[in-house]
């Protein structure tokens, strides 16, 4: 898909991954919707690079708001070509210390929010590519400890993935990027950073990744991955 004049809507836009993807949208010169529950400077980051943006204030936990963006969207770019579901938190705890109302939480955000975002897509757009993000920990042999948590939101999602692609076609494609330990502020952790991964995220909605629809795809440097899986998720889990 050129994404050249295409309307994207990319959800957790305001930093990290999401905010360097609608930056990379706008250098590909599309028009992006980018929704957060804050403000930052998303939209001058991606009018920055010559294109169209649009802020809109939105919780991917709350399904009218949400419902209220694909209309937006819509009503000002007549069509909506595609989503990147991209919002998500993590909950880094021992499950002993894990509380239900922060499982709850994740779940709702991670997971729930993904589905929100497809149930919507399938409504409002008649054809044009689904990507959400799951993560390497989501992989059969790869989940590590002390995030039992969003282990499982981001299981859930491949799963997702595969079941609303073969529920969408062929009009809608639906793919998942799982990200290996990314550089961003709400992980911490020193690994790959959001410009790199969100590369991957742009190629896969541009369909040039090599994957079919339902397909997944490790986006990052994995060092301590099996040679043999050559950057994709193992069919079986």
């Amino acid at each position: 898909m050129n994404l050249k004049n295409k309307n994207i809507i990319v959800t957790g836009a305001s930093r990290g991954i999401g905010r360097e993807i609608c930056a990379l949208l706008g250098k590909e010169g599309a028009n992006v919707i980018a929704i957060s529950r804050t403000k930052a400077n998303v939209t001058k980051f991606v009018e920055d690079c010559g294109c169209k943006a649009n802020w809109v204030k939105a919780d991917v936990t709350n399904e009218r708001l949400m419902e209220n963006v694909f209309k937006f969207a819509k009503r000002k770019f007549k069509r909506i070509d595609g989503i990147i579901n991209n919002a998500g938190i993590l909950v880094s705890k021992p499950i002993s210390k894990t509380t239900y109302k922060e499982y709850d939480t994740l779940m709702k955000v991670n997971t729930r929010g993904v589905f929100t975002g497809c149930k919507l897509a399938k409504k409002y757009m008649r054809n044009g590519v689904i990507v959400n993000a799951s993560s390497d920990v989501g992989l059969q042999n790869h989940a590590k400890p002390n995030i039992s948590a969003y282990v499982a939101s981001k299981f859930a999602i491949i799963g997702l993935t595969e079941s609303l692609a073969k529920e969408f076609k062929p009009n809608i494609r639906v793919y998942a990027v799982c990200p290996h330990s990314v550089a961003t502020g709400m992980s911490k952790f020193k690994g790959n950073s959001p410009v790199l991964i969100a590369k991957t995220y742009i190629k896969v909605l541009k369909e040039k990744a090599g994957i079919k629809s339902g397909g997944h795809i490790i986006a990052g440097t994995l060092k301590d991955v099996h040679k043999d899986w050559k950057g994709k998720v193992p069919t079986v889990r």
